[in-house]
């Protein structure tokens, strides 16, 4: 059985994409933890006629490794845009949702509101790799532009490993990040998405 591709264009077109399907990148992963809202919120997409076993495993929250691969998550991230949500902004807004929700967890609440917006830029690259293998973002200088502190951070990978779904949904993971430090005005806009790199502009308020 094939995935639908009328019911399921986006998934359909990263699938085709992938030179080796599923074990493409492989080394490219993802911490298991970030899964857990997706299976929450939409394990029942776990049941679509056709998806790989790899993708439908991960959305009903089978038994994991701590690492998943980056083209597993990827595939169920558009399965779950493809199937639940009528447009990319719908989709964007739980994006942000979820990572509100992260960042609300008690641990992680406090350590966030006790650092500024201009730390939470500088670990960036830190954090980015606790939670993501084969990819890096790389954040620049913190400069002061008209009552703005603004910087540019850059997500660098291996071609085709990332949809550009997923890359311009990062807008909203870098924004509940800002938020949760409490940041004024924060802003994320996503530049150029080229094959191996993407720009992210970010300010808030000085």
């Amino acid at each position: 059985m094939t995935l639908d591709a009328i019911r399921l264009p986006a998934t359909s077109k990263y699938l085709a994409s992938l030179p080796l399907g599923l074990e493409s990148f492989p080394l490219c992963s993802i911490r298991d933890v970030t899964i857990d809202t997706y299976v929450r919120d939409f394990g029942g997409l776990a049941e679509e006629p056709g998806l790989p076993e790899p993708v439908a495993k991960l959305l009903r929250g089978g038994a994991r490794e701590s690492w998943l691969p980056a083209t597993v998550f990827q595939t169920a991230n558009l399965v779950v845009r493809d199937l639940a949500f009528s447009d990319d902004g719908s989709f964007f807004e739980w994006i942000f949702k979820i990572n509100a929700e992260l960042f609300e967890r008690p641990l992680l609440r406090s350590l966030m509101r006790l650092l500024s917006p201009s730390l939470i830029v500088i670990g960036a690259t830190r954090r980015w790799s606790t939670f993501h293998r084969g990819s890096e973002l790389v954040a620049g200088r913190v400069s002061r532009t008209e009552g703005r502190d603004e910087t540019v951070a850059r997500l660098r990978y291996p071609t085709g490993v990332f949809s550009p779904t997923f890359l311009t949904s990062l807008e909203q993971v870098f924004l509940a990040a800002l938020a949760a430090s409490r940041a004024k005005d924060p802003r994320v806009q996503a530049g150029a998405i080229g094959p191996v790199e993407a720009e992210y502009r970010v300010s808030w308020l000085a």
